[in-house]
């Protein structure tokens, strides 16, 4: 099975401004359908689409301190790197 970690929480009037709109109605219905011909994820979309329409402080990026990958990795001296 697959799980995904990932959660988002998104103002819809920013998505709904009419330069967004035109965005996402630029790569999804009109050619060369990028979205679709390249299997572009939804999550894709919208990171791109923030990184182009966003102000820096319109996105807040963090990860939850109890969150954790649980890997573990031997660093460039041998010392083991914990996962975050």
């Amino acid at each position: 099975p697959s799980f995904s970690t990932d959660f988002e929480i998104c103002n819809v009037s920013f998505f709904a401004r009419e330069d967004v709109m035109d965005y996402q109605m630029a790569i999804a219905d009109q050619q060369p359908f990028g979205v679709f011909r390249e299997s572009w994820s939804d999550g894709h979309v919208r990171f791109i689409t923030l990184a182009v329409f966003a102000e820096p402080s319109m996105v807040d990026l963090n990860t939850p301190s109890s969150y954790g990958h649980g890997w573990r990795c031997p660093g460039i001296h041998g010392d083991i790197v914990e996962g975050f």
